[in-house]
C-alpha cells in the first residue's frame, strides 16, 4: 500500500533506461523497470521551467494581452553510491555512463603463467580476451592495460601503474570494466529516460542527457556519484481516485482529477496506474479527456494483479515497481593515490569532476518549445587528490606544480575483488599543491586538469572490478 499522502523522502526510487540511437524524444520504455533502478542517496533534485513572456498592446491600457511561449526546461540531478557487483559485471549506474558520454572496454580473465612476471609486464596463460584500455585486478590491485602480446610465449600484458609486487605463478587475473570518454556521443544523440518517484507520485524525464559527473572517493564514506544534466521533456503522474465504480472489463475510467495522468498519453506513449497495493491491478492509460481516461489494457500482469472491479473513491496511483539492485557500495576502508606510476601515498580523498561539454540545442520549429538535442563542446576533466605528506615526494610534487609539469594520476578505493573502483588520468597538469601543516598528520592536496592526446578520448579512465 502506498505511504502517506504527504511526500516523504525515504520512499525515493530512481530508474534509468538508455534510449535507442537517434530517438531523443522517444522514451526508452513506457514504464519504469525494476532492474533499471539505481541506488540513490537523498540528493535527488528535479527541476524545470515552462518559460513564457507576456505581451501588451499599447492601446490606452496597461492590461497584458496574452502569453508568448518560450522553450520549456527540465533537468535532473542524482546523487548515488558508486557501488559495484561481481567483477566484470556492469554496475547499475553503468547505463548512466554509457548513455552519458562514455564508452566501455571489457575483457575475459586469465591466470599468471610462470615466474617471469614483473610489476609492469605480466605473463599470462591467455591474453586474447584482454584489450588495450581495459583493466585487470591482480591480488587486489586494479590496473589499466597499455599493451597486449599474444605472440610471445607465454602471452603477456603490460599494465600501469606498476603493481606493488610481481605476481606469482597461477595468480588470478580478473578482467574489469573500463569507462572512458566518447567523442561520438552526439552522433547518435545518446540519452536516457529517467523515472523519479516516491510513494504516490513519479516524474518521467525523456531525453535526459548527463552533462556533468562528479565521483568522490575516500573520506569518511563510500564512493559516490553526483550526476547532473538537462532533459528534453518532463512529465508528472500522481494519485487520484475513481469517480464511480468500474467492473473488470470497462476501458473508460472516470477519475476525480484527470490531470493526474499527463495529457500526452497515447497508444505509443502510455502511462501506467495501479489500484490498491503493489500486487493490485495495473491499467495502461492511452488517452486523457477531461476526467476520463481511456485504458488500452486492463490488468497488466507484469506490474500487478489481474483485471478486477473497483469501487467509487478507490485510489489509483502511478505504478512504481520495487527497484532491484545488484552490488553494494564501495567502502572507504583502504586506498592509494599513485603519481607518475610509482610514487604512492595513502588516499584520504579524491574528487573527479567531468564536464562532458554538452551544448543544448533548441527545436528550430518550436516543437512544443522543447530541447531538440545537443552538440559537443570541449570536455573539462579535473581531479583533486588529498593524502598524507611524505618527505620523499611532497617536494617533488610541489616543484611539478610550480613548473606546470604533467603527471600521471591514479587512485584506487578498496582492495577486495568485486568491490574496487579506480580512476586514472594519464596526463594531469598540476596547478595547485596545498599543504595542511596543522593537521595531526600533515595532508598534501594536488589539483589539476587532465589532458588528452592525439589519440583522443583518453583524458580519464574509470575502472571497476
Amino acid at each position: 500500500m502506498p505511504g502517506p499522502n504527504v511526500d516523504i523522502g525515504n520512499d525515493l526510487v530512481v530508474f534509468v533506461d538508455p534510449q535507442a540511437a537517434n530517438s531523443f524524444g522517444t522514451p526508452a520504455a513506457d514504464y519504469p523497470v525494476a532492474a533499471d533502478a539505481v541506488r540513490v542517496l537523498a540528493g535527488v533534485q528535479t527541476s524545470g521551467a515552462t518559460n513564457f513572456s507576456m505581451y501588451e498592446d499599447k492601446r490606452g491600457t496597461a492590461t497584458k494581452q496574452g502569453v508568448i511561449c518560450e522553450k520549456k526546461e527540465a533537468s535532473l540531478q542524482l546523487e548515488m553510491y558508486a557501488y559495484t557487483t561481481t567483477a566484470g559485471t556492469a554496475p547499475d549506474w553503468g547505463d548512466l555512463l554509457l548513455s552519458g558520454g562514455w564508452q566501455a572496454t571489457t575483457g575475459t580473465g586469465t591466470t599468471v603463467s610462470g615466474s617471469g612476471s614483473t610489476t609492469t609486464v605480466v605473463d599470462v596463460v591467455d591474453a586474447s580476451g584482454l584489450a588495450v584500455g581495459g583493466c585487470v585486478e591482480i591480488s587486489g590491485e586494479l590496473r589499466r592495460i597499455t599493451a597486449t602480446d599474444t605472440v610471445s610465449t607465454p602471452d603477456n600484458i603490460t599494465v600501469t601503474p606498476a603493481l606493488t609486487a610481481a605476481p606469482a605463478d597461477t595468480t588470478t587475473v580478473t578482467a574489469g570494466i573500463t569507462y572512458y570518454p566518447k567523442d561520438a556521443r552526439a552522433d547518435a544523440q545518446d540519452a536516457l529516460t529517467a523515472w523519479v518517484g516516491n510513494n504516490r507520485s513519479i516524474e518521467r524525464f525523456v531525453g535526459f542527457v548527463p552533462a556533468t559527473f562528479n565521483l568522490t572517493m575516500g573520506g569518511a564514506g563510500a564512493a559516490r556519484w553526483s550526476i547532473n544534466g538537462p532533459a528534453r521533456s518532463r512529465s508528472a503522474l500522481w494519485s487520484t481516485t475513481l469517480s464511480g465504480g468500474i467492473d473488470a472489463a470497462v476501458t473508460t475510467v472516470a477519475v476525480t482529477n484527470g490531470t493526474a495522468c499527463p495529457a500526452d498519453a497515447s497508444a505509443t506513449n502510455p502511462y501506467y496506474f495501479q489500484f490498491g497495493d503493489v500486487s493490485g491491478e495495473v491499467i495502461k492509460v492511452i488517452a486523457v479527456s477531461g476526467n476520463n481516461w481511456t485504458v488500452g489494457t486492463r490488468g497488466v500482469y507484469a506490474h500487478g494483479g489481474a483485471a478486477a472491479s473497483h469501487s467509487n473513491g478507490d485510489e489509483v496511483f502511478p505504478a512504481i515497481p520495487t527497484g532491484t539492485y545488484a552490488g553494494t557500495p564501495v567502502p572507504a576502508c583502504s586506498g592509494d593515490i599513485i603519481i607518475n606510476a610509482d610514487d604512492a601515498m595513502q588516499l584520504d580523498s579524491v574528487s573527479l569532476d567531468c564536464d562532458m561539454g554538452i551544448v543544448p540545442r533548441e527545436d528550430e520549429a518550436f516543437d512544443a518549445q522543447k530541447l531538440a538535442g545537443y552538440v559537443l563542446g570541449m570536455r573539462s576533466i579535473r581531479v583533486t587528490g588529498a593524502g598524507s605528506s611524505y618527505y620523499d615526494h611532497s617536494g617533488v610534487r610541489m616543484q611539478e606544480t610550480f613548473n606546470r609539469t604533467a603527471v600521471q594520476f591514479f587512485a584506487q578505493q578498496n582492495a577486495t575483488s568485486g568491490s574496487i573502483i579506480a580512476i586514472e588520468c594519464p596526463t594531469v597538469r598540476l596547478e595547485s599543491s596545498d599543504i595542511d601543516r596543522g593537521a595531526d598528520e600533515v595532508q598534501f592536496t594536488l589539483t589539476g586538469e587532465a589532458e588528452g592526446t592525439t589519440e583522443k578520448e583518453d583524458e580519464v579512465y574509470i575502472m571497476v572490478a
